[in-house]
């Protein structure tokens, strides 16, 4: 501890001490360090509750925080348009876990460490990831097809990089 490297007074540094147990360097930097008097004793406190004591709970809603002030504004509201659709429940979980990249397409099995093969069931040309199920795959151009908005998914495909950006990018052209 630091205070073992001060003279007993507490107000200066017993440098023979801090010269022998430290390179020449490292020792003029501490010893060049000020020392400032103390009038209460080291004790650990956590600032984050109101009584000073560490809490998981506290820093649970640190780390809440954190991610919260990390993520940008106007993504929680596309998370949001996706629970405000007027469409049943299970839907609405199907497309919030299609957002989140989570569906057991083969791509995302392998790299949870499942071992199958990757390439798609219906066309089997690609690997079968989300934006390549329901954007890119065959059946998937077939049905855009038949809704009428096939040219609005091929426009998408050109800037979308992920699927989530791809269905997000579709919500908004479509304005639902």
């Amino acid at each position: 501890m630091v205070n073992y490297l001060l003279n007993p007074d507490g107000n200066s540094w017993n440098i023979p001490l801090v010269q022998s147990l430290f390179n020449h360097s490292d020792a003029a930097s501490i010893v060049s360090m000020p020392l400032f008097s103390r009038l209460h004793s080291d004790q650990r406190i956590w600032k984050l509750t109101t009584d000073g004591s560490y809490i998981v709970k506290s820093a649970y809603r640190i780390c809440l925080d954190l991610i919260v002030a990390a993520t940008p504004a106007q993504n929680d509201s596309r998370w949001n348009s996706i629970w405000k659709l007027q469409i049943p429940p299970r839907v609405r979980t199907f497309l919030w876990r299609l957002a989140q990249q989570c569906l057991p397409t083969r791509s995302n099995l392998l790299a949870c460490g499942i071992p199958c093969d990757d390439t798609c069931v219906t066309c089997e040309q690609l690997a079968e990831s989300q934006i390549h199920v329901f954007f890119i795959c065959l059946k998937a151009i077939n049905c855009w097809e038949l809704l009428g908005v096939d040219h609005i998914i091929c426009d998408l495909l050109l800037t979308a990089d992920n699927c989530a950006a791809m269905f997000f990018d579709l919500l908004d052209m479509l304005q639902l």
